[in-house]
């Protein structure tokens, strides 16, 4: 019932859903190595670009991430999308702006 009076009561004008859906990102699930030091994520992006593999990813993220929510789980994230706000926003444009699979 309340979704049907929101439907009724709730005007949105093509101009409101072309800019919608210009700003639209879907949801993305990415994985990051959180670390403290420059030099560290330097150490950890040039053996990554010995071994690229997502396996090493995993391997790199338990080692060395300082992010204890995520790391023993390869630094993988909650999928999210543009409209989440706990993640900082240059992170977010980051990982929205990435190929999938890089």
């Amino acid at each position: 019932l309340l979704k049907e009076a929101v439907k009724d009561n709730t005007k949105i004008t093509n101009k409101q859903l072309k800019a919608q859906w210009k700003e639209y990102e879907p949801k993305v699930t990415v994985a990051h190595i959180l670390v403290s030091k420059k030099s560290t994520a330097e150490d950890i992006i040039n053996k990554l670009k010995e071994d690229g593999s997502y396996a090493n990813f995993k391997k790199l993220a338990k080692k060395y991430s300082t992010d204890s929510s995520t790391k023993n789980d390869g630094g993988k994230l909650a999928a999210f999308d543009n409209t989440d706000t706990s993640l900082d926003s240059t992170f977010k444009k980051a990982a929205l702006g990435l190929k999938q699979g890089s």
